[in-house]
């Protein structure tokens, strides 16, 4: 079985495009399953909605929020996933139709897929309608350069994956993004998941990639092919220096860390988190 978990927090509009994106799939998921770092609402009519329209087995995995806390949203969606292979995507992505296929066909135990993203500017994001990312057309709406990048990106990456099987040490590259990338569950449970020690903006996606790295997966890059157009939004102006000032840049560059985490997806004293409340659709 195939799982797509898709992260969320209070933005229930790009939630409604990256779902609306996913149903033009060529090649459709078993099951979805929303990450929700604790949003209003608002994103639960989004995610109910979306299973009426369409007739996909969703499951809406909620936490109380607690600042920014995506490691421990993801291990919860992962948690609950029926699938062997995890495809993972941000509430801010557009996944073109053959994203899902791509990322299947590219796949190998012992390896974890790294996919592309097209950052779109805000021009070219509101320039975007729902008749748009239903029909496909928003694939194409990005400058030509863009495309040219990825092809880079995608060369980079592949020399840097070609220096790993030489057993040439490069920090943490080739680098993931959690915002389009695929593994194995049982790969990623031999890291322990994501580590929930990672709280606030930044790095948890990087120390997964490092662990990854440690328990010897290997990096397949698959940026030209399983393709995800990312939609502009406003930043958070304080994001960056909570960054810098939090913790987890120091607990990112500690040193001596292990593969397997302990403070991930299983608990040492295997507890379950309290504040976890889990919605499904259109299951059997």
């Amino acid at each position: 079985m195939i799982s797509v978990i898709i992260t969320t927090y209070d933005r229930p509009n790009h939630l409604r495009a990256a779902l609306l994106a996913l149903s033009r799939q060529s090649m459709k998921p078993d099951e979805l399953i929303v990450a929700d770092d604790g949003s209003d609402d608002n994103t639960r009519k989004v995610i109910k909605n979306f299973t009426m329209m369409f007739k996909l087995p969703v499951a809406h995995v909620w936490q109380e929020h607690k600042e920014f806390r995506a490691a421990r949203s993801r291990n919860n969606a992962l948690r609950i996933t029926r699938g062997g292979f995890i495809v993972f995507l941000d509430q801010d992505g557009l996944a073109h139709s053959n994203w899902l296929a791509y990322h299947i066909a590219l796949s190998m135990p012992g390896s974890f897929n790294i996919g592309g993203l097209l950052m779109l500017d805000k021009k070219e994001t509101l320039s975007i309608s729902e008749k748009e990312i239903l029909s496909g057309e928003f694939e194409s709406a990005h400058s030509s350069w863009k495309e040219k990048r990825l092809a880079k990106l995608q060369r980079k990456s592949s020399f840097y994956a070609f220096l790993r099987k030489l057993r040439i040490d490069i920090k943490n590259k080739p680098k993931l993004d959690s915002g389009n990338f695929a593994a194995y569950k049982t790969d990623l449970e031999k890291v322990n998941g994501f580590d929930e020690n990672y709280v606030g903006w930044g790095q948890e996606d990087d120390n997964l990639g490092r662990r990854l790295f440690l328990a010897g997966m290997k990096p397949r890059p698959v940026i030209t092919s399983a393709k995800v157009t990312h939609i502009w939004h406003s930043p958070d102006e304080s994001a960056a220096q909570k960054w810098n000032e939090g913790g987890n840049i120091p607990y990112y560059e500690r040193k001596r860390i292990k593969a397997y985490c302990r403070n991930g997806l299983n608990k040492p004293d295997g507890a379950d988190n309290d504040d976890v409340v889990v919605t499904r659709y259109n299951f059997e």
